[in-house]
């Protein structure tokens, strides 16, 4: 297998963070520690916008490349950003928790949370052999084959050069990104129950949730 191309991306972005927490003591034994985050990260792209993803029809009815060099899908005739994918603007993650003890003296405690988290995806969770980082025609790669007993090249001889043709690849992989993905975030919650039956002993019990929404997942096509 032959790979050529310029694989040198060079990739910068940008990431915003801003929050404000605090805790209020309702009354004795009663707290709640309530926040609100709101995190943003602009999409990567390349220097000299040596990227490539699909430009896809709706229902997946045909599809074709569209590069950053010239980010205006022949398909859809929508205009990309030099990233081609879209900044998302909602990574609004709230958090509530209380701690509550029923009584001064009680041995119990009973804590609870919830909150939304926002994942970060570089380009693909699944690595970056399933996102656009390798699409063509800015990272190529050609299989050779031989007979087994005749090499298909020499590199004392040189490679041919009509071998690194893109057209004379035989397989050539594509991944697409949706350049408007949907707002993912997960849910996760939980309860906790503290009983101090000794002076150094403590019997803890608690049930922990998590519920995804529109996280990212491969869909071959």
């Amino acid at each position: 297998e032959i790979a050529f191309g310029n694989a040198d991306k060079y990739l910068r972005g940008w990431r915003y963070d801003a929050y404000v927490t605090d805790d209020w003591r309702m009354k004795a034994g009663f707290t709640i520690n309530a926040g609100l985050r709101w995190a943003f990260a602009t999409p990567l792209h390349a220097l000299g916008t040596r990227l490539a993803n699909l430009d896809v029809a709706p229902n997946f009815s045909a599809a074709a490349p569209v590069i950053g060099t010239s980010p205006t899908g022949p398909i859809t005739s929508q205009k990309y950003p030099n990233s081609l994918l879209h900044s998302d603007f909602r990574g609004v993650e709230p958090r509530i928790a209380i701690a509550w003890r029923p009584r001064s003296n009680s041995p119990l405690i009973v804590r609870a949370g919830y909150g939304i988290y926002y994942p970060f995806a570089r380009f693909s969770p699944f690595g970056d052999s399933s996102s656009i980082l390798v699409n063509p025609p800015y990272n190529v790669a050609v299989a050779t084959s031989s007979d087994g007993i005749t090499p298909a090249s020499l590199l004392m001889n040189g490679i041919p050069p009509n071998q690194l043709a893109l057209q004379n690849a035989q397989s050539v992989s594509l991944a697409s990104t949706q350049r408007n993905p949907s707002y993912g975030y997960s849910q996760q919650w939980n309860f906790n129950l503290q009983y101090q039956f000794a002076r150094n002993w403590m019997l803890q019990a608690g049930y922990f949730g998590d519920r995804g929404t529109h996280l990212v997942n491969l869909l071959d096509a």
